[in-house]
């Protein structure tokens, strides 16, 4: 891991190296540096790319501008300082940097200079991995999804969430290394295809985020993940327009919802059924197809987003919306009443 550069999320320096308080170096001096490492016939492409994406990462974290304007002032960058060097180090940097953006720029001074001085390496030759299975552990209100993509190299784990707007959140490489039992025991096998789309579609949310999003497990490895992707293809499928649920329809959920609530500090009038449409509105449009599958986190960010005038009688109107809706997806009283219990906390 390369020492945090300034103002940066704040790892702890590299046991590898000496800190930057004795030794004032550049980043792109210590990611050089760490890049020795790939010129080992030993190295492997996946240590190669790990360790571009951490470099990557990091400078685009620090980077200022909107997203795209910081990716290229990383590739920038490494480009400036490698060229200057022309060293086997860079050389090697550049490559496995090339094998997780597939930058025409980076090409270029491959191509120019630097692939003569690391052609006895086999990893910057080899084709980009494609998984081999994918499996999936949801949490219990199917918010925080945690997705495994399997290669004959790596695993690669990367997390999406619903109250992210369905964003990866955190990316991690669990293979080489150990992988807890728990994972293996509570992964599902789920449709690459599924699990492919779910990621792209959440990592380009991601990437557009302003600020950027600067989960250290992310900046790490979250341009490998991007490079691992965009190298597996898939059939188009035509993108379906969202479109409501009929006004007819929400009319028998909420009539059903009237019919089965019974609490004293709940009346059935005009104001609360105007605020559990607003409720079925939100979940309509926000919930990715399942009306009922509220969390914790959905909770929180629903109110989060509504006007205060009449908060104490939407919080009243949620925390029973909540509970029915979760109930009638089977989860149990105690997850449902935990996510609903949201809508009366002070937080």
């Amino acid at each position: 891991m390369i020492s945090p550069m300034p103002k940066s999320r704040g790892r702890h320096p590299s046991k590898r190296k000496p800190s930057r308080r004795t030794q004032p170096t550049s980043y792109e001096s210590q990611a050089f540096t760490l890049a020795a490492e790939l010129l080992s016939p030993e190295a492997t492409r996946v240590q190669a790319e790990l360790l571009a994406s951490e470099v990557l990462g990091d400078l685009t974290a620090s980077a200022k501008g909107a997203a795209r304007e910081r990716r290229t002032q990383a590739v920038d960058r490494l480009l400036l300082h490698a060229g200057r060097r022309r060293t086997r180090s860079a050389a090697a940097l550049l490559a496995a940097v090339e094998l997780v953006t597939q930058n025409p720029r980076v090409r270029e001074a491959l191509d120019e200079w630097a692939r003569a001085e690391i052609e006895d390496l086999s990893w910057p030759s080899q084709p980009t991995p494609l998984p081999t299975g994918a499996r999936t552990i949801p949490d219990e209100y199917d918010d925080h999804v945690i997705w495994l993509l399997d290669y004959d190299d790596c695993v690669l784990a990367a997390a999406t969430s619903r109250a992210f707007h369905q964003g990866v959140v955190t990316v991690s490489l669990l293979k080489p290394g150990p992988i807890s039992p728990e994972i293996d025991r509570d992964a599902k096998p789920v449709a690459l295809d599924v699990a492919v789309r779910a990621l792209s579609d959440g990592q380009q949310y991601t990437e557009m985020l302003e600020p950027p999003h600067l989960d250290d497990d992310y900046v790490i490895a979250g341009a490998l993940l991007s490079g691992r992707l965009r190298a597996i293809e898939l059939p188009e499928i035509p993108d379906v327009p969202w479109q409501p649920l009929p006004d007819v329809d929400k009319q028998v959920l909420i009539d059903a919802f009237f019919a089965a609530v019974t609490s004293d500090l709940f009346v059935d009038d005009a104001q609360t059924r105007r605020l559990a449409r607003l409720c079925l509105d939100y979940a309509d449009e926000h919930l990715d197809g399942d009306r009922m599958a509220w969390s914790p986190e959905i909770v929180d960010v629903f109110l989060s987003e509504q006007p205060p005038d009449e908060e104490d009688a939407l919080r009243i109107v949620t925390y029973e919306w909540v509970r029915w809706s979760l109930l009638q997806r089977g989860l149990s009283e105690a997850l449902a009443i935990e996510a609903a219990e949201v809508a009366l906390s002070d937080s």
